[in-house]
Order: C-alpha cells, then structure tokens, then sequence
C-alpha cells in the first residue's frame, strides 16, 4: 500500500477523514520497518553434511564457522532484488573449502580455504535477480 495523502476539503473534509488516512498511513509504514528491520538481522548458521543453506526469507544477512568442506551452498526464501552478506569464519582446523553452483562474479571460492582460524575473515556477497543468484567473494584474511 502507498501511503495516502490528505488533501483536506473545506466544509467536506471531516477530523475522522484525517484520522482514518493517518491511521491507514502508520499502519502501512510500521509494516515497512518491520520489513527493513528484517534485513538488518544476522542469523547464524551451520552446515550439515557438507551443505550449507541460508534462509534468506526473514534474515539477509548471516555468519558462519565452517567445521567442513561446503560442497552445497545454497540460499532458500529469496525474491527478485534480494541481496545480503555471509562472513565466513574457520574452526581450528581451518582449510575448510565451499563450493557452489551460482554464478561467481567477483574473487574465488577457493579462497575461502585460507581462512585463518583465530583471526581469520572472509565474506560472500549475494544477489537474486529472480532466477540466478550471484556471487562476490571478498578477500580473506
């Protein structure tokens, strides 16, 4: 819903006409916030036997400790222009490698296994266009 502007009409217009457009319009923008307070969250995820599935449909944004190699990554509840951020982390016994069939745009999902484990950084970037998604890998450290 579009939020409705009052354009208020002398001797027609009534308070109670004003009031239900207010009412109506901080209905319609509570609904937006929650919306972008969604994008805001970072979940928390793991894999499970080698498969790592990000639920994009309440939380954009996730992190993770691989605790072994990704032969599936893959992202589940996304609409057309959806986009988000996973930070990758190693355990201590690192080396730990991710693959994927989407589309890479940008770095090497190979780096990912370089990951140091006390310290140590990387990030994978995503987009859904509607039928593909897409891949930006960060530089790690």
């Amino acid at each position: 819903m579009a939020q409705e502007i009052f354009n208020p009409v002398s001797g027609v217009s009534t308070h109670e006409d004003a009031l239900t457009i207010w009412n109506g319009n901080a209905t319609d923008a509570q609904g937006r916030f929650v919306s972008l307070e969604a994008e805001k969250n970072q979940n928390t995820v793991s894999s499970a036997s080698g498969i790592l599935t990000i639920d994009v449909s309440s939380e954009k944004n996730a992190k993770t400790e691989l605790t072994e190699d990704i032969t599936a990554l893959s992202f589940t509840g996304a609409v057309a222009g959806d986009s988000g951020l996973l930070i990758v982390s190693q355990d201590a016994t690192a080396s730990w490698t991710v693959s994927s069939t989407a589309v890479v745009l940008s770095g090497d999902l190979a780096d990912i296994a370089s990951i140091t484990s006390s310290t140590g950084l990387g990030s994978i970037g995503w987009f859904f266009d509607g039928s593909v998604y897409t891949l930006y890998i960060s530089d790690v450290t």
